[in-house]
């Protein structure tokens, strides 16, 4: 009955449970469903007509009238008949399935759920059942749920070409590339000349990195079909993927030729600009698939990102503006606008485009995503933390949003979230020593964790050796665990490269206090102090507990304290502020 884009679906000749021909109702209803499937609806009206006047509430008859006034144009009372005969049928699975599939044809994926998910709880053995159901949600751009169903439904009948289709159309969405080529093996060797085989298969060989053998696909296709804008885009993806990037553009070029209001086309030519280095040519792509799409989320995100790192800022930013006369509720050109605005420093501007995004389509995590990291930047660490928690919903596996949230957490003192936070980038992301050196900081200085910040802040050095900070921190972290001679070391190489480090010098102090090198140790003292530290905050430091008795201690203490009381009075007495 119900056309999909790669097969028929044969509508159910179970008429209330009685045998086909057996009445002239049922005669009607086969006659019926043989011009639907040919889409003869004007014919087969006058039979529903005769049908309806023998049973007025029969489901089939409703459900096909249905059919019929959808293949006629008249999709009101279309939706009308097919909801009422799945409302007044909901013990049917048969109606309920047909029912899902011709609403969700005509767009109403919310109604189609509502009959699939009852054709499965009729009866969850049920492949068509499964099959509908995977198919309302993938209409729904629901796809990972959508694949249980359909691999429930494939399961239940390992002969459905279409289950089997979908189910791997779906993996590629989901980016399980060797699951989809698995799944879709036995379709590739039987059916060598169904374009949408070939081209799935070409999809999988170039998702897997087999360009070469992909390429050859899609002049299997060419042979099949022609020239198509679609096969030249793919080809042209291929052949960019290559490295082949003049040819790409030269095939992307004709594609647009024969199809310019396609989105997808001008983005993909974005993409080969941007490979081939004129970012130019790249950025005015990208703006070009936003005119014609202004909810393409990928143009969206390659035109910031790369309008960030030139100096295009202040054009790209004036054309979204323009593309926002006509458009004011596109959350993705709202968010462009307010990414923008960051990079020109307005922040209050950036904040305001980004919460209308929201505003307009609040699940769009790259949204959260942005102004978590602007919550971060102006320091509002609250906000940022939700900003973040609502982001991870979509990209789980960005190392820098579980870093900056980390961050995020430290500050508001929430130590074992921000562990936990840091922990999970240094996992996503082990090369990085940004992650390493904030956790390790985390452990010893707040957590007092020195055994477990010594190993931690031993990689970020490994990563990044020339770290001042990671320097001092691990030579501390090696002091507290008194193992004195590679605190040593590490400060040597600290103050070799910086004589004057002042956390180094202090870290160096402490450790001769701690060896009994006391002459040393007031030596080190000093220079920090004269660099501006307050040795005040010394006396309760156990590890210059040696120096405490000694008259040195408290000259230091005195001589640089005069300053340094000025400071702690302004800290804790601060100006009023003006009315």
């Amino acid at each position: 009955m119900g056309n999909t884009e790669r097969g028929t679906h044969t509508a159910r000749t179970k008429w209330g449970g009685m045998i086909p021909y057996e009445s002239e109702l049922e005669q009607l209803l086969t006659e019926v469903e043989s011009l639907l499937q040919e889409q003869k609806a004007a014919e087969a009206m006058p039979l529903l007509d005769r049908a309806r006047g023998l049973d007025p509430r029969h489901g089939w008859v409703t459900l096909f009238r249905g059919v019929a006034l959808g293949q006629l144009g008249q999709a009101d009372e279309s939706i009308v008949q097919l909801i009422a005969a799945a409302d007044d049928n909901t013990d049917d699975i048969d109606i309920q399935v047909d029912a899902a599939r011709h609403l969700s044809l005509q767009d109403y994926h919310q109604d189609a759920l509502v009959c699939a998910r009852r054709a499965v709880a009729l009866d969850e053995m049920d492949a068509g059942a499964q099959a509908v159901y995977g198919e309302v949600l993938e209409r729904l751009g629901r796809i990972d749920e959508a694949v249980p169903a359909r691999e429930a439904a494939l399961s239940l009948d390992p002969e459905d070409t279409d289950s089997r289709y979908y189910l791997a159309v779906d993996l590629c969405d989901l980016g399980r590339y060797v699951e989809a080529d698995t799944v879709a093996a036995p379709l590739f060797s039987e059916f060598t000349t169904d374009p949408d085989i070939i081209r799935l298969h070409g999809a999988c060989l170039s998702y897997l990195g087999r360009h070469h053998d992909a390429l050859g696909k899609w002049a299997a296709l060419e042979r099949l079909e022609g020239i198509s804008p679609n096969l030249l885009h793919n080809r042209a993806s291929t052949l960019d993927a290559l490295g082949k990037h003049d040819e790409a553009l030269g095939t992307i070029d004709e594609a647009i030729g024969l199809e310019p209001d396609a989105a997808m086309n001008h983005y993909t030519r974005g993409m080969i600009n941007e490979r081939r280095g004129d970012y130019a040519a790249a950025i005015d792509d990208y703006l070009a698939a936003l005119t014609l799409n202004p909810d393409y989320l990928d143009a969206v995100i390659n035109l910031v990102e790369l309008t960030a790192a030139t100096e295009a800022v202040e054009r790209v930013a004036s054309t979204i503006e323009e593309l926002l006369v006509t458009d004011s509720t596109s959350a993705k050109l709202l968010y462009a606008h307010g990414r923008l605005l960051m990079e020109q420093g307005d922040m209050t501007g950036g904040e305001r485009a980004l919460q209308e995004a929201i505003r307009c389509e609040p699940s769009l995590g790259i949204t959260w995503y942005a102004l978590a990291a602007l919550y971060g930047m102006t320091e509002r660490y609250e906000d940022a933390v939700i900003a973040s928690d609502r982001a991870i919903t979509e990209f789980g596996d960005d190392y820098m949003l579980w870093l900056n949230r980390g961050q995020a957490l430290h500050s508001l003192k929430r130590y074992p979230e921000a562990m936990s936070s840091y922990d999970k980038a240094t996992v996503l992301e082990p090369e990085d020593p940004a992650a390493w050196f904030h956790l390790g900081r985390l452990l010893l200085l707040d957590l007092e964790r020195p055994a477990d910040a010594r190993g931690v802040l031993a990689e970020a050095g490994r990563l990044q050796p020339e770290n001042e900070n990671v320097r001092w921190m691990l030579a501390l972290s090696l002091l507290r665990l008194q193992r004195f001679t590679e605190s040593a070391e590490q400060l040597r190489l600290l103050l070799t490269q910086t004589p004057s480090h002042i956390w180094g010098r202090l870290v160096r102090a402490a450790l001769s206090a701690q060896q009994g090198n006391v002459d040393a140790a007031f030596a080190d003292l000093e220079i920090a102090a004269r660099q501006g530290y307050d040795p005040h905050l010394l006396i309760n430091e156990p590890l210059f507990e040696p120096l405490w008795l000694d008259p040195r201690f408290a000259d230091v203490v005195r001589k640089h304290d005069t300053k340094h009381k000025q400071r702690r009075k302004r800290a804790s007495n601060p100006a009023p502020k003006a009315e």
